[in-house]
């Protein structure tokens, strides 16, 4: 269980990698190459979206973590 719980978190950590690579930043940032997604959502749901996305992979890694403390023998 423990095994699992780490790949859990290593794959929530590498979705939140990319969701933050994603996410618009004052500079522009790679969010400039992904226009047609922001066409298909809209702007401003493109942005809520990602943000709560990030949120959620975050809430899951604390939980997930925590989790693991249990399972450690």
């Amino acid at each position: 269980m423990y095994t699992f719980s780490i790949i859990l978190i290593v794959m929530a950590a590498l979705l939140m990698v990319g969701v933050v690579l994603i996410q618009e930043s004052k500079g522009g940032g790679l969010s400039s190459q992904f226009g047609e997604y922001k066409k298909l959502i809209g702007v401003k749901n493109t942005t809520t979206i990602l943000e709560r996305t990030t949120w959620v992979l975050a809430a899951l890694i604390v939980v997930i973590s925590v989790m693991c403390s249990y399972f450690i023998a």
